[in-house]
């Protein structure tokens, strides 16, 4: 039992300890590299340096369940010094989830569409579709009078847009996070990219209140301004997808890149 081999088992038990306290329900992100150490009630432990800690931390997310009375008291650990899911940030997590698999199969199948058949009708000149991915319908009318239009949608609001806001607000925790400022500013530049992009089908109009009507483009600046945003709109696609992805619950399935 040589130094090489006790040291592959040192970090082999403080990876189940930190598995064990995952699926107990510790927030292990949250928990200090000496708690991790006292769990293990392991003096050999004292060996591993705290940057390991850390990467295991990150990778090992926030809990699924939160420990039940009879395990608090079992525990090595002052309940004092350890990070337990508690019931509101539980239920934002629950809100998280079902947001998820609401929205995201919509916005799974709204990239699939913008990565493969939009990107065709704009190589082909295909303005038409193009159009219809803008193209408002009636989503929903007056229960009271049929004739009476009480909401519309488009495609792209519909698959894209609203899931990337959904998704993006369900990480606003106490009003706001990092991750849910992250994935809001890439939904403001997928929908400034698509801006762009619907002006290559129709008439604009200004940014500002008085700023003049901006004309459609023709030819070959059409074609040019239409790739230049579905491009910038990948990228937005594709940043919002690698930040919602980061961290996510081990529950859900982490989407592709476009």
């Amino acid at each position: 039992f040589n130094l090489a081999a006790a040291a592959m088992m040192k970090h082999i038990i403080f990876l189940c300890s930190v598995a064990v306290m995952v699926v107990r329900g510790f927030t292990v992100s949250s928990v200090k590299p000496s708690q991790l150490r006292k769990f293990m009630s392991m003096s050999v432990a004292k060996e591993i340096d705290n940057s390991f800690v850390k990467i295991v931390a990150k990778y090992a997310g926030v809990s699924l369940i939160a420990l039940s009375l009879s395990d608090l008291s079992s525990l090595p650990v002052p309940l004092s010094s350890l990070s337990i899911v508690q019931p509101a940030f539980a239920d934002v997590r629950a809100q998280q989830k079902r947001t998820y698999f609401r929205f995201s199969p919509k916005f799974i199948t709204g990239s699939a569409y913008y990565a493969k058949d939009l990107k065709t009708a704009i190589d082909k000149d295909d303005w038409p579709v193009v159009s219809k991915f803008f193209e408002e319908y009636v989503s929903k009318y007056n229960p009271n009078d049929k004739t009476q239009v009480d909401q519309t949608d488009s495609y792209v609001n519909n698959y894209l847009l609203r899931p990337m806001k959904l998704l993006s607000g369900s990480f606003a925790e106490r009003g706001s996070s990092p991750k849910q400022k992250a994935l809001s500013d890439q939904e403001i530049a997928f929908e400034s990219a698509m801006r762009e992009l619907e002006g290559c089908v129709k008439d604009m109009p200004g940014e500002g209140f008085f700023a003049a009507t901006v004309k459609m483009p023709t030819g070959e600046q059409r074609t040019k301004q239409g790739l230049a945003a579905w491009n910038k709109g990948k990228v937005a696609i594709n940043s919002f997808i690698e930040i919602l992805n980061d961290g996510l619950m081990l529950e859900l399935n982490k989407l592709k890149p476009i």
